[in-house]
């Protein structure tokens, strides 16, 4: 669920989503250059850009 007082990013790139949290929480720290555990939501979509 979303909430109002959380800041969500959107991670604009294809990712492989078999990634899971681990894969992904590189991203975050490498890629956006954030803390995985700040309290933001990341989205993340997947190569063919139909799910997020």
């Amino acid at each position: 669920m979303l909430e109002s007082s959380r800041r969500y990013y959107l991670y604009d790139k294809p990712v492989d989503m078999r990634k899971v949290f681990w894969g992904q929480g590189e991203i975050v720290m490498s890629h956006m250059e954030a803390d995985v555990k700040n309290g933001d939501g990341y989205v993340f979509i997947n190569k063919r850009g139909n799910l997020l």
